[in-house]
């Protein structure tokens, strides 16, 4: 294999070797003065020139970093092998007018880090993107971030930045910020920051925590112990920028994550600065940064479905002649399954076909009236669901269900029930898509007066009875109290978002919502579904009048 590849025809330049004899790197920057500097093993340094040439730089050379660490054998490497010097397969690095990307492959996790700057702020973005390959689930921690330097503008040597700056970390961002207090710069954003789309799980602000006092990046303590950040901060020198995120990801499933390091005005402008950040970052790497969705709208010359689209209402009443029906379509939905069972579709169309044959209209609705049921009988191995359509300016192209009494292994396999289930990670469990309702039975019987105090509600709300009476938790202080007479049975109602929400849009969790998150495509698409964390963790204790309360089952 060559050296590189030039595109002239897309503007790309592509390096399959990690071993150049030197960086090739790529600069990126726009017009607002901020520029970043990549290299083909995706480290990067940036910094802000104002339009009088004064400069400040955000951080060391080829400091900003991102590691990758599995959990459970506490190996850790870079996408790129810098500055870890781990070797890595399938190593590929495309540095493009407005982006890099560095990919490759190593222990059977695929991990892609790209790289671009905001069309008008000063930071950088980078889309982290990891693929579980292997056929069992992994737990893999992400650290991303930079070593701040914070200077390049004149000042006195009393007034140097290692002196006037030091480390926050601000938990409603999710951002460590180095704050610059040296009267010297004289910059609209003189502040450094590193901000993750996720809730970090560590941070870190003091970089010898992090590499050891004689240590560096290419051996960091922490990666090499094992350990987990230290969220601590610094007050002077050993300043830096890292957030860790845990991920745990099933076979086959994808992840990605965004972050933004750069620089802002002040804590309180980066706070409300964030939705747009994050809502800016993915745009930044869409295919040629223009329409992603509604290909077969588009392939009919039909408007996008939006905002600005004549609602459908309007064109029925004023607009009769668009709306006739354009050409007959079929719709294919398949799965597969390892039982052989019955079933049921809902969809919103007058005729669904299964396996070759037409389904037959059942009684009832599911969920709203706009479903109709089927009945379907499932078979051992690949199923298919037809549907045929008239496709037109008011057609809508929806999900189906198919329901029964079965799990679901990710993506779309049918299995058995499982025999029992944890409270915790119910998607993780069989049921991805469920919504409804899940009674645990405790096996505490008759005994008297219990506390249920709930430490994690991940769903609409917990209902505890003990036989004859009922409490329902679903509001701070997410605690209740009720006489077991019979047995202490909990029921957790779950949220409909796996089941109707946007599971194939990236990132997630979105800050807003919109007709464009269930029609994503292209780099805000993933195959794999991306759903929430539905489940509980519950302390029961018993009550004894006078006296306080005895633990009794966690």
């Amino acid at each position: 294999m060559s050296l590189y590849r030039a595109d002239p025809a897309t503007g790309t330049v592509s390096i399959y070797k990690q071993e150049t004899g030197k960086d090739w790197c790529n600069f990126l920057w726009n017009e607002g003065g901020f520029q970043c500097e990549i290299t083909h093993t995706g480290a990067s340094s940036s910094k802000f020139v104002s339009a009088t040439a004064e400069a400040i730089v955000l951080n060391e050379p080829k400091s900003g970093v991102v590691y990758f660490r599995d959990e459970e054998t506490h190996a850790y490497w870079n996408a790129g092998g810098w500055p870890s010097a781990v070797p890595v397969e399938e190593f590929c690095c495309r540095h493009g007018q407005t982006f890099s990307s560095v990919c490759s492959e190593c222990g059977g996790i695929e991990t892609e880090v790209s790289f671009a700057v905001s069309d008008e702020r000063p930071y950088e973005v980078r889309r982290v993107v990891l693929r579980n390959r292997g056929g069992r689930s992994r737990r893999i921690s992400v650290f991303a971030g930079t070593v701040f330097r914070m200077d390049g503008y004149a000042m006195p040597f009393y007034y140097n930045a290692a002196t006037t700056s030091e480390t926050k970390y601000l938990a409603d961002c999710s951002a460590v910020v180095c704050l610059s207090h040296n009267p010297y710069a004289k910059f609209a954003s003189p502040h450094g920051f590193v901000m993750s789309s996720e809730t970090a799980d560590a941070f870190e602000g003091y970089l010898d925590n992090f590499t050891g006092v004689n240590g560096g990046l290419t051996r960091p303590i922490t990666l090499e112990e094992g350990k987990d950040l230290s969220c601590s901060c610094a007050t002077v020198r050993a300043r830096c920028g890292l957030l860790q995120n845990k991920l745990t990801l099933a076979a086959g499933e994808s992840r990605t994550l965004y972050y933004c390091i750069g620089f802002c005005e002040s804590e309180k402008a980066l706070a409300e600065g964030r939705f747009a950040m994050l809502k800016e970052a993915p745009r930044l790497f869409a295919p040629e940064r223009s329409e992603r969705f509604g290909r077969l709208r588009r392939e009919f010359g039909l408007p996008l479905r939006g905002g600005e689209m004549v609602q459908p209402w309007f064109a029925k009443k004023y607009l009769q002649e668009e709306l006739a029906p354009l050409e007959e379509i079929k719709l294919v939905y398949s799965f597969a399954s390892s039982v052989a069972c019955d079933a049921l579709v809902a969809a919103e169309y007058d005729a669904v076909e299964v396996n070759g044959q037409f389904a037959e209209r059942a009684e009832g609705r599911w969920v709203d009236r706009c479903f109709r049921l089927y009945r379907i009988a499932v078979r051992k191995g690949k199923n298919e669901i037809v549907v045929p359509i008239r496709f037109g300016r008011t057609a809508n192209i929806e999900a189906v269900y198919v329901l029964g009494n079965f799990g679901v292994k990710l993506p779309a396999t049918i299995f058995p029930l499982p025999a029992t289930l944890s409270s915790q990670r119910l998607e993780e469990q069989g049921l991805p898509f469920y919504g409804g309702a899940i009674t645990w039975f405790t096996g505490i019987k008759e005994a008297g007066r219990v506390r249920v105090m709930v430490e994690e509600l991940r769903g609409a709300s917990l209902h505890v009875s003990g036989g004859d009476e009922e409490r329902l938790i679903a509001f701070q202080p997410y605690e209740a109290e009720v006489n077991v007479r019979e047995e202490l049975t909990l029921t957790l109602y779950l949220t409909r978002r796996n089941t109707f929400g946007p599971n194939h849009c990236i990132p997630q969790p979105l800050y807003a919502y919109g007709p464009d998150s269930w029609i994503s495509e292209g780099e805000n698409w993933s195959d794999f579904p991306v759903l929430v964390p539905q489940g509980f963790r519950a302390l029961v204790e018993k009550v004894l009048e006078h006296q306080g309360t005895m633990p009794h089952l966690r």
